[in-house]
């Protein structure tokens, strides 16, 4: 499904110690394949952005006719391109430290925002953000929710009194997060625990364990004394990755999985991730971007096939039995599901840098560098996390059914395991 897309561009000028930092702020352009993206929608998401970045202490943000023209002369608008004398040229006639650009992709019922932060001397991107959210009636509605978390999410990490600029960097979730601490928002979860500065929070549900056994995995799992990503389903299925590429299947009998499984360990090909669901659609994620497939989602195709253009490492893919999906790569998330995706913005806002995500039809488990968050998860699932976590480990990689079978990893080697 195609969504509403809002790329920002800000670039990053650095003022006096004391100074508010100045964002200028250009007509959005439209993105390709968007439907009815209306003068009065390009104003609306423009203004909403303004009022949202103007309320943080140590900025300014406004707009400026001559420098949208200047910048529809130079074919922004139909390509996107920015060159490093633009740059100049924006700083110059607008006096800004930020100029944002935006570009809008809309569906009739969905959207979804990227937002960059580029340097204006240095042209350097940086703090890449990201929200999402549904249409009203088709029409964006009220835009400032949105706008205002973008916002946080863009100058939040950026202090507009130091006189050091930050390092332009691609990552989307910053991997130097504070550690969680202990707040009155841990009365929201059903657990709440910081363990040496790693978080552990999330509710959890009752359950009937009534998926097939794995027996077969569990035993090469015991045998390598290891392992480090997979997937598993309640009807049977299961794939094992340990090391790089080494494999141990269970079930699994569609498509061409276990030939390109097979092939990718004999040429060597590191597996980063797999995801399938109980009717045999798949990903394969080998290298850093490349992926094997059969039977995804058009959109969820769509999705990967950028990513790889863009040769965006790809860190998690998930899969559910509603053919739901997620990814996160180096520089986004991005999820079918807005419930998905609330919780996913949710865990990174508050432990850092996302390294994998989870799904099921009925839960969810969030890693981040700094803690872990679930919903809807089995109550083992959520007793085994934290377990993990008292002893020292810290999960990347969480798999898990909604019958309460699962795979816990810290991405290497330790594991905790229920098949």
């Amino acid at each position: 499904m195609k969504r509403l897309i809002l790329i920002v561009f800000c670039f990053l000028s650095l003022a006096a110690m004391a100074e508010s930092k100045k964002i200028a702020l250009l007509e959005p352009r439209v993105g390709e394949g968007s439907t009815d993206v209306t003068g009065m929608e390009k104003a609306m998401i423009r203004g909403e952005l303004r009022k949202a970045i103007v309320n943080h202490n140590g900025y300014e943000a406004f707009t400026r006719s001559d420098i949208d023209q200047m910048m529809l002369e130079q074919d922004f608008q139909r390509t996107g391109n920015v060159s490093d004398g633009d740059i100049h040229r924006l700083g110059e006639m607008t006096g800004a430290d930020y100029i944002c650009i935006a570009t809008i992709t809309k569906s009739s019922s969905e959207f979804y925002i990227e937002a960059y932060l580029i340097n204006i001397e240095s042209g350097g991107i940086s703090n890449p953000a990201s929200q999402y959210g549904e249409l009203v009636n088709g029409k964006l509605g009220n835009m400032l929710p949105v706008c205002q978390a973008l916002a946080q999410e863009l100058l939040g990490t950026l202090s507009p009194m130091t006189s050091t600029i930050i390092s332009p960097s691609p990552i989307v979730q910053s991997a130097t997060t504070p550690p969680a601490t202990t707040t009155s928002s841990a009365s929201e979860y059903e657990i709440y625990e910081v363990i040496n500065g790693y978080t552990v929070c999330g509710n959890q549900r009752e359950y009937t364990d009534e998926a097939q056994a794995l027996s077969t995995l569990a035993q090469a799992v015991r045998d390598w004394g290891e392992v480090r990503t997979g997937d598993i389903t309640e009807n049977g299925n299961g794939l094992m990755i340990y090391k790089s590429n080494g494999y141990q299947f269970q079930g699994c009998n569609f498509g061409s999985i276990k030939d390109k499984v097979s092939k990718y360990n004999s040429d060597g090909e590191r597996i980063s991730d797999v995801a399938f669901n109980k009717y045999g659609h798949y990903v394969i994620i080998r290298g850093e971007c490349g992926y094997g497939s059969a039977n995804l989602p058009s959109d969820f195709l769509e999705a990967l096939e950028e990513r790889n253009k863009d040769k965006d490492k790809i860190l998690s893919v998930a899969l559910d039995d509603a053919d739901n999906w997620v990814y996160v790569t180096e520089k986004y998330f991005r999820a079918k599901n807005s419930t998905d995706h609330a919780i996913i913005t949710e865990a990174k806002e508050k432990f850092g840098s996302i390294q994998a995500v989870s799904i099921t039809t009925k839960g969810i488990v969030v890693c981040c560098v700094n803690g872990v968050l679930f919903k809807g998860v089995p109550r083992n699932v959520a007793e085994n996390i934290l377990e993990f976590v008292k002893d020292g480990r810290r999960p990347k990689v969480v798999k898990f059914t909604d019958s309460g079978t699962f795979l816990i990893t810290d991405g290497e080697s330790k594991y905790s395991i229920y098949m």
